[in-house]
């Protein structure tokens, strides 16, 4: 989905005419046709709003030519497109990556899938790595969803059971008392090596993917945020620059060319990095230049994510990437409805304090916006522009295998099904914070899955039910 952002903006068409040479006549059909033209773009906007509410989806970025403060009005929008292509990223490199995820083997999948008797969380089932900042609250609250939904009844007590005896790292999400056990799943800010020796016949892996840019700078926003600083723009571009966490984030076993490469490669840490003392965790480790890396290693790093994973949604087409997931994974519209989660400029909670803190909307200035758009910042992160654009192909192309007639109804109803999902939920999904930043802590815990993840689903399933009737 490739939002498209009308602003403030509003075209109007109009027809001048000279009363003394047009007969009534022609003025009515002018006018009727103005009027339609009106209506038809009007519409168009309205059915576009859903769009631009989603903020880890496209973030809204704003530039300013010097350091504002918190609460300044920002000046204008950053004219940055979506989906691009760098100059040395070739059309045949994107090709020569590109892949359909649509197969028979995922549909043809044994009826059981959806529960695994053992709750093996590494291993089998719904398998979601959360790349930060890349959409990843949302879908995370779409896994727990489609989980939920497609879960089999069992006994409470193995529930209980299997659960106690999970992995102490992996928190798990509160079962409603309307769902006896959903279906395996596990979604957290972990890294993909976990799943190097999953069960391909019994999982399905997937992941979000973000462009570079806009992800380090929702990035950057969000942690300053919940570390409660004050917006510095020095300090800010410094960051990107040094990339002391986009590159050399202590979770990252491999350097590649890419934040997002890196934490989605399949790869097994190197055996130095197995065990590491607790006072050593939050040393710096060496530099490395990564712009520097041979980029032959890089497209073979990208090939290997492509052809390990099922499948890879694109954050900036987020709406046509779940509409192939619910063909991959034979689901109902309604399995994906979400709720749009934190937008910037709203509130989220410090899970240890329990305090509700304001997201700062990211204000970059022109000469951020000019390290952005450098060959210093692009060579950092070839990696990730590369599977970016390769992703973007890829979905292109299973839309094409899968049909696109068939595919363009199926996403008109989704569309559809998220307008009407908005305007009868929205006021009834309790986040951890409201709107004013009031810690609903409590009521959240009725209304969302786990955290801030698939909150309103009470209301979803109400409407689902309805629309079954």
């Amino acid at each position: 989905m490739a939002t498209i952002s009308m602003g403030k903006r509003r075209r109007f068409y109009s027809i001048t005419t000279k009363s003394d040479r047009m007969t009534p006549l022609i003025r009515i059909v002018a006018w009727t046709a103005a009027a339609f033209l009106l209506f038809l773009q009007q519409n168009r906007i309205i059915l576009l709003q859903h769009q631009e509410q989603q903020d880890e989806q496209l973030s809204t970025v704003t530039v300013s030519n010097k350091t504002a403060p918190e609460t300044e009005t920002t000046e204008h929008q950053m004219k940055k497109p979506r989906i691009y292509q760098w100059p040395d990223i070739s059309t045949d490199d994107v090709q020569n990556l590109t892949r359909s995820w649509w197969k028979p083997t995922i549909l043809s999948r044994p009826k059981d899938w959806w529960y695994v008797h053992s709750y093996n969380l590494y291993q089998e089932g719904l398998l979601y790595v959360k790349t930060p900042k890349a959409a990843s609250s949302t879908m995370a609250g779409i896994t727990l969803r489609i989980a939920h939904r497609h879960g089999k009844d069992i006994p409470q007590e193995e529930v209980q059971e299997s659960s106690s005896s999970s992995d102490k790292k992996v928190s798990h999400e509160r079962i409603p008392e309307t769902t006896i056990n959903p279906c395996n799943s596990r979604q957290y800010h972990g890294l993909s090596y976990d799943y190097i020796d999953r069960n391909h016949t019994q999982s399905f892996l997937f992941a979000t993917i973000r462009d570079p840019a806009q992800r380090a700078i929702s990035d950057v926003f969000y942690r300053r945020s919940n570390q409660q600083l004050e917006y510095n723009e020095t300090q800010i571009l410094e960051t990107l620059q040094e990339g002391v966490f986009l590159l050399s984030h202590r979770l990252t076993h491999i350097k590649v060319q890419g934040y997002q490469l890196a934490y989605l490669t399949m790869r097994e840490k190197e055996e130095d990095n197995h065990d590491v003392d607790d006072d050593d965790k939050d040393e710096e480790e060496p530099s490395i230049d990564v712009s520097q890396l041979s980029r032959e290693t890089t497209k073979q790093h990208i090939a290997d994510v492509l052809n390990e994973y099922d499948f890879l949604l694109l954050v900036e087409r987020m709406d046509e990437s779940l509409v192939v997931l619910q063909f991959l994974l034979d689901l109902d519209t309604d399995d994906l409805l979400h709720i749009y989660s934190k937008s910037a400029g709203n509130y989220a909670m410090l899970i240890v304090k329990e305090t509700c803190h304001r997201i700062q909307p990211p204000i970059v200035s022109d000469t951020t916006m000019r390290y952005l758009s450098s060959s210093d910042w692009h060579n950092r992160h070839y990696g990730d522009y590369l599977l970016h654009a390769a992703i973007n192909a890829s979905l292109d192309r299973t839309i094409a295998d899968i049909g696109p007639e068939r595919f363009q109804k199926a996403l008109a109803t989704f569309r559809q099904r998220m307008v009407l999902a908005q305007e009868r939920c929205q006021a009834h999904a309790y986040f951890p914070c409201s709107s004013s930043g009031e810690n609903q802590l409590k009521l959240s815990e009725e209304s969302c899955y786990n955290r801030d993840w698939g909150c309103g689903y009470p209301c979803l399933d109400r409407l689902s039910e309805s629309n079954s009737h």
